[in-house]
């Protein structure tokens, strides 16, 4: 009985918080969703700025914002963006700390489409057109033992516009203050 219930140890760690830039406007959610607007190249940088858009001589910019959950998990980018967050692009970003390499899974729901990214590399894409619902695709990810990055962009069709994200891991892990 012990060892089995020793099996059923699992960390889950859902981040209070994560930085969020965006919206990036395109004519729909696929082409959100494929056009790199610029978080997914290189460093994070929290005080970087991104070119939204040319909307005659004016090149408005935006940059990180923080967003937190609700009560049940769920980050409201539509409440974050407003009436701009129809057919565009957001981009998430948090550090987890991890005690030892390990494997783990990220239980994400998004809502449109998305694209995850773990330390650099892409791990995950889908085009579902979908409302959020937590734990809608389970991605396996391989953390390395110290900080590792996520990155998530979020593209949306119409609203609503939002997401769930946890990760569970064998051993606990923890979001790096930033």
């Amino acid at each position: 009985m012990v060892a089995y219930l020793e099996t059923l140890k699992v960390a889950a760690l859902t981040p209070d918080s994560f930085h969020a830039v965006g919206p990036f406007p395109a004519k729909d959610m696929n082409t959100a969703l494929d056009t790199e607007f610029g978080p997914e190249k290189g460093a994070f940088d929290p005080k970087a700025e991104f070119a939204i858009g040319d909307r005659g001589r004016v090149i408005p910019k935006t940059g990180w914002k923080t967003i937190r959950p609700d009560g049940k998990g769920y980050f409201d980018l539509a409440a974050l963006h407003g009436d701009k967050a129809a057919n565009s692009a957001s981009y998430m970003y948090v550090e987890i700390e991890s005690p030892v390499e390990q494997g783990g899974e990220v239980l994400l729901g998004p809502d449109d489409g998305a694209r995850l990214w773990v330390n650099g590399k892409e791990v995950f894409t889908t085009r579902a057109t979908a409302a959020a619902t937590p734990e809608a695709h389970k991605v396996g990810v391989k953390l390395a033992k110290g900080k590792n990055t996520i990155l998530l962009k979020v593209a949306n069709g119409n609203n609503p516009h939002g997401f769930y994200f946890s990760l569970t891991s064998p051993e606990e892990t923890k979001v790096v203050p930033k």
